[in-house]
């Protein structure tokens, strides 16, 4: 686990490296290649030190990635490829034994005849299966609504798990408290405008008050807190959240 973890980190600095060299080659600074791609610096600076996936998602590493490459004039698919190595390896299949080779070959040859008296009571017992089946289609039936019904229930149970049932007075403002354990990118539209995009530091509280609608994006939702009007404490829920809506009357994530 050690070697493989020190190969991940290697491999992850090797990309940063490549990011790096190409960008002081083009003679640019982390600000201006903000201004031109509109990748936050802080992500620029953990891509090229090798440290993103401590901020980020795999999806958005691939699509930082992806953008920032493109800008420097890079090989995308090279990148991308030493990317793949950082990341654990699937595990393969293990080969075969010659002793079990031996063995998938001796049985090419065994003698199926001792085998038709359970062959026989097999097709007795399809019969017999098959005769439940016809006279209990009724039932089966209804089983069967029964699933469907339970399903619904399951999916209205999932649906309900992402909305929360609130409510604040019009005449009492929305204000929302995000605090992040460790260093997280967030976006804030406060009743459609956006006023946040960046990379919250480790510890940092920060609130935002709005008259109807808060709109909050969270790219690893554990490691952030959030409390509506010093009342409500809202479950996040884990990895990324590209739109959860505060309003009045409730919590949605879409």
């Amino acid at each position: 686990m050690a070697n493989e973890l020190k190969l991940n980190n290697a491999a992850m600095v090797k990309i940063g490296d490549i990011l790096r060299e190409a960008r002081e080659k083009k003679g640019v600074a982390l600000a201006q290649v903000h201004k031109q791609t509109y990748i936050n610096v802080t992500v620029l600076k953990a891509l090229e030190e090798g440290k993103c996936d401590t901020i980020l998602t795999q999806t958005y590493i691939k699509s930082y990635l992806k953008k920032y490459a493109h800008y420097l004039g890079l090989d995308i698919r090279q990148l991308l490829g030493e990317y793949a190595v950082a990341q654990p390896a699937a595990a393969q299949p293990a080969p075969a034994s010659v002793s079990a080779v031996g063995k998938v070959e001796e049985k090419k040859h065994i003698n199926f005849s001792k085998y038709l008296p359970a062959v026989k009571v097999a097709g007795i017992a399809v019969v017999a299966i098959f005769l439940v089946v016809f006279v209990g289609g009724k039932v089966i039936n209804l089983f069967g609504a029964w699933n469907a019904s339970a399903s619904q229930a399951k999916a209205s149970r999932a649906k309900g798990a992402s909305a929360m049932q609130i409510s604040i007075p019009k005449s009492v403002p929305l204000k929302l408290s995000i605090h992040v354990n460790e260093p997280v990118l967030v976006k804030i539209k406060i009743d459609g405008v956006s006023i946040l995009s960046k990379v919250l530091a480790r510890g940092t509280t920060e609130t935002f008050t709005a008259k109807d609608r808060i709109n909050v994006y969270i790219a690893k939702a554990e490691l952030a807190e959030l409390v509506l009007n010093d009342k409500y404490t809202i479950a996040a829920g884990k990895g990324l959240v590209k739109n959860m809506e505060i309003t009045r009357s409730g919590v949605k994530t879409k």
